[in-house]
């Protein structure tokens, strides 16, 4: 039975949304006209959280975290946040190792 569940790791530190013609291209391709090439990345900070990145504005006012705009271009993520994409494309942020470090 399918899920509808993938699921991506961001061993590398660093993931990228977007068009297939993004530059570089990124690892997870959203088809939606709203979408821009390079449309949004969650990348690793020093301090071990991860942080999703718009390039722009307008990227920020149609992706959202947890129902709320990107209003400056960054946002920390916190585990279980919910990421939508234009297109009404729904990722879930999952890191429980967050969780426990914050439940201390």
């Amino acid at each position: 039975m399918l899920t509808g569940k993938v699921y991506y790791s961001l061993a590398s530190g660093e993931i990228g949304f977007g068009k297939l013609r993004g530059k570089p291209i990124p690892e997870i391709i959203l088809g939606d006209i709203s979408v821009k090439p390079n449309h949004a990345n969650i990348k690793i900070l020093p301090t071990g959280l991860f942080e999703l990145r718009v390039p722009d504005v307008e990227a920020g006012q149609v992706t959202l975290v947890n129902g709320k705009q990107i209003r400056r271009k960054k946002k920390v993520l916190g585990h279980l946040d919910r990421l939508a994409f234009p297109g009404g494309i729904i990722f879930v942020f999952k890191y429980p190792h967050l969780k426990r470090a914050m439940d201390l």
